[in-house]
């Protein structure tokens, strides 16, 4: 792909069709209706019998758009949101109204389109049809599921959304999105009488 955008570049090729290979050269002959004027096909070089290496002919050639850089999520807690000496209820709150565009992609580590979808990570899709909404929710126009980010990381993670597993899938959440520390049944339990 590389390569072809290179040589596409050098040639000065039409660079917005897809270039995932090369495709079949137009006739001696013919013309090329692509430029206005039409442009007449020519013969610049040929030799039948040079083999050339894909190295040595891309070598030295520049890359006319190169691909984005790799996507890395966000991670440590999301900022903006200041919670003074926060109960369990002002956390669970916020955690339910994060803007899920913010909180997806760290918890998934794939990033959303600029309208906010993602390929859902629940079915297989060709197509980006899950929705991450501001006011927290999500929802996927493939599979149907959707609600709050304890749904999406019950999900997710292979965890449940009741009793003591919720409380620890809560803890966890807040731990990661808001660098808040929240009690658990195992924190209790260790936690020294008195204290």
């Amino acid at each position: 792909m590389t390569a072809n955008r290179k040589l596409a570049g050098a040639l000065g090729a039409d660079l917005s069709s897809g270039l995932s290979r090369v495709s079949m050269l137009r006739p001696p002959g013919t013309y090329n209706y692509k430029h206005d004027p039409r442009q007449p096909v020519r013969i610049v070089g040929l030799s039948g019998s040079r083999a050339y290496d894909l190295a040595e002919l891309v070598a030295g050639l520049t890359d006319p758009k190169p691909p984005p850089p790799p996507y890395v999520p966000n991670t440590g807690p999301v900022t903006g949101i200041r919670l003074e000496d926060p109960s369990i209820e002002q956390t669970h709150a916020a955690l339910k109204n994060l803007d899920a565009r913010e909180w997806m992609p760290r918890l998934t580590g794939i990033e959303l389109s600029a309208s906010g979808y993602m390929s859902c990570p629940f079915h297989d899709e060709r197509t980006a049809s899950l929705k991450a909404y501001p006011n927290g929710s999500w929802y996927c126009y493939g599979c149907h599921q959707g609600g709050s980010i304890f749904d999406f990381a019950a999900a997710l993670w292979g965890r449940d959304t009741r009793g003591v597993a919720f409380v620890e899938l809560r803890a966890d959440l807040a731990r990661m999105l808001l660098a808040i520390e929240l009690p658990t049944p195992d924190t209790l339990r260790q936690t020294p009488v008195g204290v």
